[in-house]
């Protein structure tokens, strides 16, 4: 009835305020009693609220497995941010046994439903094949479709795929753009093809240094394919490119070798170490 969904409404919004302490004294065991109320009436956003209180601890004992089915009654009423997190969770094995194509299931409700994450998270699954026959023409379609509403980690993807030709004609200048976009949004795929950019002089300038700079930092912040590429196929990049890398990996206190170009056993330490 009307008048439980706007009771619904009501204590929902009252459980907000508790929870940020606005106006009334910030409490989580109040919170989650009226987020509890509004829930038993089936209303979606607290459901999915009584969700995150249960993963968070908040108010209540942390429970995983409760968390998941506060959110699978939120994915049920049609809660789009429920079902991507649903979806989180049966791909982690989180509060559910792991399984692929649950997460699959849920990511494709999700982004039908217009949830840009879970546009990426159903790409990169039709990418992997995981929960879903691996697929390069859908994985292509999502990615644009989550790109095409601004997610730094589509156009990322899509900006390598452009340069592969996987799924896709290669398409160098189409390529550089998302590279750049992605790279603007500190995506690390996004910085690893910019800077493959740079050190040719592919649609942008020919920039050694600035190349060096952008691998540099994705390997800093872990990104493994960045890391594989200077220890295996270093041979592939400019000899200035690799003795300016080798210039950051002496500012950053890992390398004390000569500025030579040459990825030795030194050089391949200090990448190690990053």
């Amino acid at each position: 009835p009307q008048a439980d969904q706007r009771s619904a409404e009501a204590w929902t919004r009252l459980a907000d305020t508790y929870r940020l302490g606005r106006g009334v004294a910030q409490s989580d065991a109040e919170a989650l009693n009226f987020y509890r109320k509004a829930a038993r009436l089936g209303y979606a956003r607290a459901q999915y609220s009584m969700a995150l209180m249960y993963k968070e601890g908040r108010g209540v004992t942390r429970s995983d497995s409760e968390s998941v089915q506060w959110y699978l009654k939120a994915a049920n009423n049609g809660y789009l941010s429920a079902m991507h997190n649903l979806a989180n969770n049966y791909k982690s094995g989180i509060g559910v046994p792991r399984s692929y194509r649950e997460a699959a299931r849920w990511y494709r409700k999700a982004a039908d439903g217009g949830h840009v994450k879970a546009m990426f998270e159903l790409a990169y699954a039709y990418n992997l094949g995981r929960g879903v026959a691996k697929n390069d023409a859908e994985a292509v379609r999502w990615y644009h479709k989550a790109a095409d509403l601004g997610d730094a980690d589509a156009k990322g993807n899509l900006s390598m795929r452009y340069v592969q030709g996987r799924g896709v004609k290669r398409d160098l200048a189409k390529s550089a753009r998302l590279a750049k976009a992605a790279a603007a949004k500190r995506n690390l795929v996004g910085m690893y093809t910019l800077g493959y950019f740079h050190d040719r002089g592919l649609e942008v300038s020919r920039d050694p240094q600035k190349a060096a700079e952008l691998i540099f930092k994705t390997m800093k912040r872990g990104y493994a394919m960045a890391k594989k590429q200077m220890l295996n196929r270093s041979h592939r990049w400019s000899r200035q490119f690799r003795r300016a890398l080798q210039h950051e990996l002496q500012k950053a206190g890992v390398y004390n070798g000569p500025l030579d170009g040459s990825f030795g056993p030194a050089t391949k330490a200090a990448i190690r170490r990053l």
